[in-house]
């Protein structure tokens, strides 16, 4: 028995005894005894959603004047469904409007519990004036999956049309956006810019109401056939070059992909080439909220391919070997890019048709292994190619001698019918300048992205070497061909006539599109960084046949020749052609005006990490959020081959960037909390993710710190 009723037994014993007591003394007259009241008041009788009243009662004609509190006839109520009521009579509403929108309070005298009070009506409402509540509020949406939605408009259930915006006025379709389906949204297959969408319910009467919701990554961002390539080095030190095509199988229910199918090819330094190795197996783990992916591929004859990459969407990623098991080998490294194959199942020979411009890079393995990279362009047609040109430049030796030699306009290409479901193909490059290095012709391996990319991998003795090939302008071309704006640029290799040493370089140049570079900026650094050089005015010319342009880079630290290849998405494979410097790399048509650096982004460093005087191999990628001015994210680098320490994954720490320039020219620093540092000049290229079907990066970088030689870019995410 409890406090209060034995409080109350005595008050009634005591009660019964006197009544007895009166009765016989004879002071009773047979009178009936007051009847007990209870008074309920409120200081309002409506109430918002979550909203509190505190109701009073007053008790009359009894002892115990306390009560014991009803919602809708039910004692202390129901906070999920009708809202709950304590013992001092606070009323709390529930999260959401009931149906009907209307309680009932009521009291009951716990001396009498026949005794209930008068009842009071109060009706709950909606938190928000306009009235439409879309429910749930501020929803998490796996990418890929569906939430169903509903609405009330002042607290009653309505049938409203939902629909779906973003804040970016560069996402306004379904792919970017997700759609409805009546009251059941289908979020994208990777987040929108910013992270989020807003859904909107609108009632009969076009009252309107809002919420937010976020979408992350999951299993089905990273769902599909993909084609990759990586570019590194060998556990013995030696150049290491991979390419291949794998079937990803995701959900928007789990994070966990596995891989079925493909091919693999392989060339290394030390193990050899390896042709078309079949997929047998592997596994991924999608970050959900920053992309990061880590995961294996299992190739017969080769191993097993640890990777770790980051999704910048469902179509593209930015992808490191995160320390591999090869040939039953371990300690190797490299960074490549992975791009979904949307035409998976039904390539043709016609998937390889048109003008191509493509650059490749690697060694030269005829020649004790010196730097090498090729640039050019061809046009493909039905399994051969008309009169193509290329550059070669081979450890400073531009085009066979000489500083800015002229092309070799002997380039052929043929190749054969890629697989249907892979992509996978073979070409063979002839030229007399291949002919008169190597003394023969080469053989790649290429992958369909689509009509528009192929990734190239070659699989023969004189080179190890990789690159992209992607579609070109159709001539005449003209000085038009260089379009007027500003080009970012990066471009690596080796640097030094009579030693080789690590070279990366970056910045932006101005063109007119009538012959002349205005002016721009240059970074480069050889583990001595010459920084923020003005570029001065010069002149460029254009082939009116193949389209090659031709230029030069002149600043106070000197001149680099510059060859150029066009690409339809305005970008530019460029090589350098003068006696001291190797290097090949890639320009971007710059975004005009200038993009803010904000948001969440894939993050790609590879170069050479400077050990006793010998670079090695250093590869990083992970996400780098940019809130002005400072950095937060997670890089996950890969320095294996000079530390012999298993790769790791750091949060960045203490990190800032600098204001942009005129020419979109910045400066950061990326620390992590393994201790690593990082001085980066970077260029701002586009808030695009892709321009006719190519990737297109955000940022664009450029180490320059002493003991680290590297380049890469940073890709928006959301």
């Amino acid at each position: 028995m409890n406090a209060k009723r034995v409080r109350n037994f005595i008050l009634i014993f005591v009660a019964a005894t006197a009544l007895v007591g009166l009765t016989s003394c004879g002071g009773g007259n047979g009178a009936r005894q007051p009847v007990i009241t209870v008074v309920i008041s409120s200081p309002t009788t409506s109430i918002v959603i979550n909203g509190n009243i505190q109701f009073s009662a007053v008790v009359t004609n009894a002892v115990d004047t306390a009560v014991t509190w009803n919602v809708n006839g039910m004692a202390g109520g129901n906070l999920a469904t009708i809202g709950s009521i304590n013992a001092a009579g606070l009323y709390t509403a529930p999260a959401q409007v009931p149906s009907p929108a209307t309680v009932t309070i009521t009291a009951v005298s716990q001396q009498d519990n026949t005794t209930t009070s008068n009842s009071i009506v109060v009706t709950i409402s909606a938190s928000n004036n306009a009235g439409v509540v879309v429910s749930p509020a501020t929803p998490v949406v796996p990418a890929g999956d569906q939430q169903a939605f509903t609405a009330t408009e002042n607290g009653n259930a309505i049938a409203a049309a939902f629909s779906v915006s973003s804040s970016s006025a560069s996402c306004n379709i379904a792919a970017c956006l997700g759609s409805f389906n009546g009251a059941t949204y289908t979020a994208p297959l990777s987040p929108p810019p910013g992270g989020t969408v807003t859904i909107t319910a609108t009632a009969p009467d076009s009252t309107k109401g809002t919420t937010v919701a976020t979408i992350q990554f999951s299993g089905a961002s990273f769902n599909g056939q993909y084609a990759f390539n990586i570019s590194g080095e060998d556990s013995n030190f030696q150049p290491l070059e991979i390419a291949g095509s794998f079937t990803a199988v995701g959900t928007p229910g789990s994070t966990t992909v596995a891989v079925t199918g493909g091919f693999i090819d392989l060339s290394s330094g030390t193990f050899g080439v390896l042709q078309a190795a079949p997929v047998t197996g592997g596994s991924f783990t999608v970050g959900a909220t920053d992309g990061r992916t880590s995961g294996t591929i299992t190739a017969t004859g080769i191993g097993t391919l640890s990777l770790q990459l980051t999704l910048a969407s469902n179509q593209h990623g930015l992808i490191i070997d995160f320390n591999s098991v090869l040939f039953n080998a371990i300690n190797d490294t490299g960074s490549g890019t992975l791009d979904l194959q949307p035409q998976a199942g039904t390539f043709s020979l016609s998937s390889v048709q048109g003008n191509y411009s493509f650059g490749v890079s690697g060694t030269d393995e005829i020649n004790l292994g010196i730097p090498l990279a090729v640039a050019g362009n061809f046009t493909a047609n039905g399994g051969a190619s008309t009169q193509g040109i290329l550059d070669i430049n081979d450890g400073g030796l531009a085009n066979l001698g000489g500083v800015n030699p002229a092309p070799d306009t002997s380039l052929s290409v043929t190749y054969n019918t890629p697989d249907a479901t892979t992509g996978r193909g073979t070409m063979i490059l002839t030229s007399n300048f291949l002919t008169d290095d190597f003394a023969t012709s080469l053989t790649f391996a290429f992958y369909v992205v689509n009509q528009n990319h192929l990734k190239l991998i070659e699989i023969d003795i004189p080179a190890i070497q990789s690159g992209d090939a992607f579609a070109a302008p159709s001539a005449p071309f003209s000085d038009a061909t260089l379009a007027s704006g500003n080009y970012a640029f990066t471009a690596s290799g080796i640097r030094g006539s009579n030693t080789i040493q690590a070279f990366g370089s970056g910045g932006v140049f101005a063109s007119d599109g009538k012959g002349n570079i205005t002016g721009g900026e240059l970074d480069f650094n050889d583990t001595s960084a010459q920084p923020d050089l003005k570029i001065s005015a010069t002149t460029y010319t254009v082939d009116p046949t193949f389209g090659r342009v031709n230029f030069a880079l002149t600043t106070g630290a000197g001149a680099f020749e510059i060859a150029a290849y066009p690409t339809s998405s305005g970008s530019l494979e460029i090589i350098t052609l003068d006696s001291k410097t190797d290097a090949s790399g890639i320009a971007y048509l710059q975004q005009a005006p200038v993009p803010a650096l904000q948001g969440n982004l894939a993050i790609n460093l590879t170069g050479s990490a400077i050990t006793k005087g010998v670079p090695v191999e250093q590869d990083t990628t992970g996400e780098v959020i940019a809130a002005s001015p400072n950095l937060t994210g997670t890089l996950d680098i890969n320095n294996v081959i000079a530390t012999r320490v298993p790769p790791g994954s750091f949060n960045i720490t203490a990190s800032s960037f600098s204001c942009l320039d005129a020419f979109g020219r910045g400066t950061m620093t990326l620390k992590d909390s393994g201790g690593a540092s990082f001085n980066i000049a970077f260029y701002l290229v586009s808030t695009a993710s892709s321009n006719n079907g190519n990737p297109v990066p955000t940022v664009l970088l450029v180490d320059l710190d002493s003991n680290r030689v590297s380049v890469g870019e940073l890709d928006q995410q959301f």
